[in-house]
């Protein structure tokens, strides 16, 4: 699934997601930067099924404009929307929901990038095994994710890993806490 599949698809469910322009038109691409010029903003790209697309992090709008031309030239869709610096996190996870019901938790309570996970030196796991509502012995915010995660996604949604971060003021679409970076297939 596509970053830009990813996050329709999370809004469907009612997750609180980046608040995006997603678009491949050149007027609208261009509109969107200048509309607040000195703005920091980022801009992810999309290809088909390329992987590595060109990203773009924390830049001014007016300083993006000729870069977004050139890869809509390309053929690029373009993710443009606010920067969220990861300073500003409390703490960040991905929490996998596989066929047995069960809920694997994993996630670092201090400020970061969800790609950091795999190889931060104080990741935390844990597993909910299925049937168990209770809180898992985690942070207060870890739970409350898990608990979000459980009402929006936990029955009618197959087997997925979700990335989030908790941040410290409202951000998002829904100007939430809690913002939900991707879903995508368990595997």
């Amino acid at each position: 699934m596509r970053k830009s599949e990813s996050i329709k698809h999370m809004q469907k469910l009612g997750l609180n997601t980046l608040d995006c322009l997603i678009t491949a038109s050149r007027d609208k691409a261009v509109a969107y930067l200048q509309s607040e010029p000195k703005n920091k903003m980022s801009m992810r790209t999309e290809k088909g099924s390329d992987f590595l697309c060109p990203f773009y992090y924390g830049k001014p709008g007016e300083e993006l404009v000729d870069v977004a031309l050139k890869h809509i030239k390309e053929g690029y869709t373009l993710l443009l929307y606010p920067y969220l610096d990861y300073v500003d996190s409390f703490c960040y996870g991905a929490l996998g929901l596989p066929e047995d019901g069960s809920i694997i938790a994993e996630y670092v309570m201090e400020p970061g990038i969800v790609r950091w996970l795999d190889a931060h030196p104080h990741k935390e796991s844990y597993i909910l095994m299925p049937g168990t509502f209770q809180n898992i012995h985690a942070e207060p915010l870890v739970n409350e994710v898990i608990k979000e995660v459980k009402e929006i996604l936990y029955y009618d949604q197959p087997p997925c890993i979700v990335e989030w971060s908790y941040y410290k003021m409202s951000v998002g679409n829904r100007h939430r806490k809690i913002i939900y970076w991707e879903i995508r297939d368990y595997a």
